[in-house]
């Protein structure tokens, strides 16, 4: 099959069957552009790039996986053992890839499909049939396939064939215009938001929560549709050290943000967790932004906060591990923010899959609040809007049940010329309504910055 027929069936979708077979073929690619690439080819699209993780640029789906209710974790993973049962994995390459999938969970596992989350399930994972990987050498480009009658051969011509497409396609330059904002509408008043915070701070004082993470939504109207490839770029470029993703399972609805928050990744026996709770602006100076800094973390309303989320951690870590390491705290500087911070890793004694350790410690306490249950009936009953994926987890696991899935905060979802954007804040005791308010205004600029060119 020709190249150009690949890119015309491109979002074709398999689920895995026990007759299925996964025929994975990879090759090294020097000279490609990316832009060209990503505006060539069709949804399902994944971008994905970590501090741990080189860059991914994935195309189609050769399976795709989906479940829903409160066994959607285990169901992922039962169908994922299934799609690698008998996988065939080569490579024209030295070294020999690994397939993963990409994918993540809504918040909430009673989660309804509906816009602005058309496409994203429950939980929906993609093992992309076209996957380019950055190298040292350049990129690595693999081709998955999956059915009950794939031919190897054809795999491998059929991959060769895609390598010399992609590698004669024409540069595509980048936007030099800014996108330009016509209306911002928010989920909710200043006066509505210090209301609901004043109701969650008396239940804390009687006793029956101890913190609520309480988001809002803001809708942003453009002139045109964006280029979220540019976007993604700028994000890259504004937020260094966060992990940057930008996913579109379905044509024109597509989920992207900057996360500074890792929930838990697997390397081996190795799994490494953090806290990110406690919130400051940074300043406009370099010692006005360490002051900043310092007032941060003396602040026993940050600390109590960050506190919350470290006890709760590091019990969920020790079902897993008795050789608990935390490291002191730290901050971690973001472009409008700064948090306390601290990380955490074990050596495992069990051989859990990354899925299974993920479904353990979604929700934190950072995301969601404590006790879990209490406060997402705050949440259902407080926030005039449906989360989606905004909260959940996204990442992506291999084979062998190694895998990375960070916190899906500060992020948004595009459709058309409409981007909706997410963010929230830690309520506990002492809370004050007005600054949380301001701070969750500071966690909107990150995205709504990377509208404009830098």
């Amino acid at each position: 099959m020709p190249a150009s027929a690949q890119f015309e069936n491109i979002d074709s979708t398999l689920s895995p069957s026990e007759s299925g077979i996964l025929v994975s073929r990879s090759i090294d690619i020097s000279s490609i552009d990316v832009r060209s690439i990503f505006h060539k080819l069709n949804s399902p699209r994944i971008l994905w790039s970590s501090p741990n993780q080189a860059f991914t640029l994935s195309f189609g789906s050769a399976i795709t996986l989906s479940a829903t209710g409160d066994l959607r974790f285990e169901k992922i993973k039962e169908a994922a053992d299934l799609s690698f049962a008998d996988a065939d994995i080569d490579s024209f390459n030295n070294h020999l890839h690994t397939p993963k999938f990409f994918g993540g969970f809504s918040f909430d596992p009673s989660h309804k499909e509906s816009p602005p989350w058309s496409g994203f399930h429950s939980s929906l994972f993609i093992l992309p049939k076209i996957n380019i990987v950055q190298s040292d050498n350049g990129f690595e480009l693999t081709l998955n396939m999956y059915g009950e009658d794939i031919d190897p051969f054809q795999v491998e011509s059929d991959l060769i064939s895609l390598k010399s497409d992609l590698e004669s396609m024409p540069l595509i330059h980048s936007s030099t215009n800014s996108h330009q904002f016509v209306k911002l509408t928010p989920s909710i008043s200043n006066s509505l938001w210090n209301s609901q915070v004043n109701e969650i701070l008396g239940s804390i004082k009687d006793g029956s929560v101890h913190k609520v993470v309480l988001a809002q939504s803001l809708r942003a109207t453009l002139e045109c549709p964006p280029s979220l490839l540019d976007v993604f770029y700028n994000l890259c470029d504004q937020n260094p050290g966060c992990y940057h993703f930008l996913f579109e399972p379905l044509e024109g609805n597509t989920m992207f943000g900057a996360t500074p928050e890792l929930l838990v990744s697997r390397n081996g026996n190795l799994i490494q967790t953090e806290v990110l709770a406690g919130s400051i602006a940074r300043g406009s100076s370099q010692p006005i932004d360490e002051d900043l800094s310092k007032k941060l973390l003396m602040s026993s309303k940050n600390q109590h906060e960050h506190s919350i989320v470290l006890d709760n951690l590091n019990s969920k870590i020790k079902s897993f591990s008795n050789d608990v390491e935390i490291n002191p705290q730290k901050i971690k500087k973001l472009e409008t923010v700064q948090h306390i911070w601290t990380t955490m890793k074990a050596h495992m004694h069990t051989n859990d899959h990354i899925l299974s350790i993920t479904n353990t410690f979604h929700p934190t306490p950072a995301i969601s609040g404590i006790p879990s249950d209490v406060a997402q009936n705050f949440i259902r009953s407080t926030e005039p809007f449906e989360r989606g994926w905004y909260g959940g987890p996204f990442g992506w696991f291999d084979p062998t049940g190694n895998g990375e899935f960070v916190v899906c905060i500060r992020s948004a979802i595009a459709h058309e010329n409409e981007v909706v954007l997410y963010a929230g804040a830690g309520i506990v005791q002492n809370s004050d309504p007005q600054e949380e308010w301001e701070e969750i205004q500071l966690k909107f600029q990150p995205i709504l910055n990377s509208f404009n060119s830098p």
